[in-house]
């Protein structure tokens, strides 16, 4: 990361994805994402066989306009298989791990001649082989009694699951007696594994009589736990292979947690060196900041999640014993409010561990000692009410001007003095600025948080359904006047429109960069189109441009196909292909277009679509095709949610790195290998890897 690009200290929270710039963006807006910005902290930066997806239970995502949290940072250092890790958490309710499933199969009467028995998980499918002679292997023998064929079949199990070979194989353990084989979900041969994961475990038999063994059911049953959140390692490896730089058969779960009943929806936030994670959840009408010191091994799966050692809710974290992992949770203060759409903004620079977040009331909140003190939310002269019954984005703080930036529900942008704060109207600090801008015409909602350019003292956020243009984009000064807006809307009311990312030249050269955003085709009522903004030399946006994805050649071919957030990543290694490269990675709902242009095949045509575009050199607008696409589920309210970049590794130097990271908008479906199955099951969410130059 060139110095510039430090010192133009960009902020935002379009995709919070625990990417930073400057004083604690948790997204990934800036360009490069690497170095080491003011403050001292460094920046964060399927089965084909190549990518991979893993389940996240049905339903299972890290919600629409959200972003899984990437560590580590420095995009630029050498990957990692052990360390780096990904963090998704599960829009799910949590429920306690408090029972294994299990299942049985029986032998009966005389012994059986032939056949297969197979077992599938999310992970890997198994089909072992009766054989008259041969014990080994994937083989088990099948002579002398139903006592003896049960225990063989037990032990081929047990020599062929996740306990013996590792990852990328099934997550069962096998006993046996008298002629029965019970199965149950398992990490360690030992022990079963409570969890609701393992309900997924599918079981056939093609033995042969058929009337000599049975299974009592084709799933195992009676498996009850659900995480909250969820962590892969091993990412930059392959799935169907063990060809990757991390040479195993898919990722492996670094870790998993039930933390409460509640349900977390917003993005999370990670400590500088990657130690814990904060995030916000939903328990009976209280949104409630969760703080929690991970433990590598404790989980094995979303739906085989661990409890936490120790509760350290309102101590010091010096409390928490060596060795554990510990929790602390702090519920919002004032009256009961929940959050669906405002992740938690930390603060990196100068030590200052503090978290800014919004409520569904219209409240910012302040928490301190979030990482490394004692955890506590502010109640002097917090928390701070910027719009009463509205729903808030991320609050985004800027160091330039110490004031804190954040959209709501009914389209209106407002800042937040805080203490320190050297712009905007006078008041006692810390308070709330005057004016707010409502942005365009009547009503609307922004739907995500502005981005701030602390350097230039710009601030820009989005409305995405005002009464005039039903899509405005407006830019600011960090005290919110001289306001400048522009339209990227359709020509009705729509899907929402998330905050845009700027490629690699703006941070040198704004006059000369841009910023991409997914609106609406100017032409279409509510079909997505990406804008290419443009700014003078002062960095003030100028221009929005005509989009790709405008009539005849539209990205989609119906209406109401949300668009995700726009993430852009410059590889100087180019991912591959030799020359640097600037990349945008979106996807979009529903009913991709069929036609080329603008995509290059029609394989997005009945589903959902993630689509990269080179963007290198900022390049005449609208360009006449896509780069690469690769289908996902359909869901008009967005095929995925937004991306995570992990890093600017050479892919022909290790294999599988270069990557990004997301999650289906919906069930998974068909059978696989690859997106839009997830790995090679259906009906599950999904967490998903591709590559950044191919997304093979």
């Amino acid at each position: 990361m060139n110095i510039e690009r430090v010192a133009r200290t960009l902020l935002g929270a379009a995709s919070l994805c625990g990417l930073f710039v400057s004083a604690g963006c948790n997204q990934a807006l800036s360009s490069g994402n690497s170095g080491a910005p003011p403050g001292g902290t460094p920046i964060a930066s399927v089965k084909a066989p190549g990518d991979w997806g893993a389940s996240m239970l049905a339903g299972g995502r890290v919600g629409i306009g959200m972003v899984p949290a990437k560590f580590t940072f420095d995009v630029n250092a050498a990957p990692s298989c052990a360390n780096d890790y990904v963090a998704f958490n599960t829009t799910l309710a949590g429920v306690s791990p408090s029972a294994a499933a299990i299942q049985t199969g029986t032998w009966t009467g005389a012994v059986a001649n032939s056949g297969t028995v197979t077992i599938t998980s999310t992970e890997a499918t198994l089909v072992l082989t009766a054989s008259s002679t041969v014990n080994t292997g994937l083989n088990f023998q099948v002579i002398t009694s139903t006592t003896v064929e049960a225990t063989n079949l037990a032990a081929a199990i047990n020599r062929n699951n996740f306990a013996t070979l590792g990852a990328g194989h099934v997550k069962v353990r096998a006993t046996s007696a008298a002629g029965v084989v019970t199965v149950a979900a398992s990490v360690n041969g030992t022990t079963n594994l409570n969890g609701s994961e393992g309900n997924l475990i599918t079981l056939a038999q093609t033995i042969s009589p058929a009337s000599r063994f049975s299974w009592a059911g084709a799933t195992l049953t009676g498996g009850v736990g659900t995480g909250n959140i969820v962590a892969f390692n091993n990412l930059n490896a392959t799935q169907g292979s063990a060809a990757g730089f991390c040479p195993q058969d898919g990722p492996s779960v670094y870790w998993s947690y039930f933390t409460g009943t509640g349900t977390a929806v917003t993005s999370i936030v990670l400590s500088g060196d990657g130690s814990k994670v904060a995030y916000v959840e939903n328990v009976a009408g209280t949104a409630t900041l969760r703080v929690l010191k991970w433990k590598a091994g404790e989980g094995a799966a979303a739906g085989f999640p661990s409890a936490l050692d120790q509760d350290i809710s309102g101590a010091n974290w010096s409390t928490c014993t060596a060795g554990n992992s510990c929790i602390a949770s702090i519920a919002f203060s004032g009256a009961a409010a929940t959050d669906i759409k405002s992740s938690p903004f930390y603060v990196y620079a100068n030590n200052a561990d503090v978290l800014y977040v919004g409520d569904n009331s219209g409240r910012a909140h302040k928490f301190t000692g979030v990482f490394n003190g004692t955890p506590a939310e502010v109640t002097t002269g917090w928390p701070i009410t910027v719009n009463a019954g509205a729903t808030l984005t991320s609050p985004i703080y800027d160091s330039g001007s110490g004031n804190i930036f954040v959209g709501d529900s009914t389209g209106s942008l407002s800042y937040i003095r805080e203490i320190g704060s050297t712009v905007g109207s006078a008041c006692t600090l810390p308070c709330l600025g005057t004016p707010s801008l409502h942005i365009g015409g009547a009503g609307g909602s922004i739907d995500d948080a502005p981005i701030v350019d602390g350097t230039a003292g710009l601030v820009i956020a989005t409305n995405s359904n005002d009464g005039t243009n039903f899509g405005t984009i407006l830019q600011a000064t960090t005290a919110l006047g001289s306001p400048v807006s522009f339209k990227i809307g359709g020509t009705a009311a729509g899907s929402a429109i998330y905050s845009g990312a700027f490629d690699n030249t703006y941070f040198s050269t704004p006059g000369s960069g841009h910023m991409y955003v997914c609106g609406k085709a100017t032409t279409n009522t509510d079909r997505p189109a990406i804008y290419q903004l443009s700014f003078n030399s002062s960095a003030v946006l100028t221009g929005v441009g005509t989009p790709f994805g405008n009539a005849p050649n539209t990205l989609a071919t119906a209406s109401g196909e949300a668009c995700s957030p726009v993430t852009e990543f410059y590889n100087p290694n180019g991912a591959g292909t030799g020359v640097a490269r600037d990349w945008i990675f979106f996807s979009i709902g529903n009913n991709a277009t069929s036609t080329n242009p603008p995509l290059p095949t029609a394989v997005c045509s009945t589903v959902g679509c993630v689509i990269s575009v080179d963007v290198t050199g900022g390049p005449a607008w609208p360009p006449t095709v896509a780069t690469h696409i690769v289908p996902v589920p359909a869901n008009a309210a967005g095929s995925t949610s937004g991306f995570a970049v992990d890093n600017a590794a050479d892919i022909t130097v290790s294999p599988q790195t270069s990557s990004f990271y997301f999650t289906l908008g919906t069930n998974s479906t068909g059978a696989g290998p690859g997106v839009p199955s997830c790995n090679t099951t259906a009906g599950v969410g999904c967490a998903v890897k591709l590559t950044q130059g191919l997304l093979n």
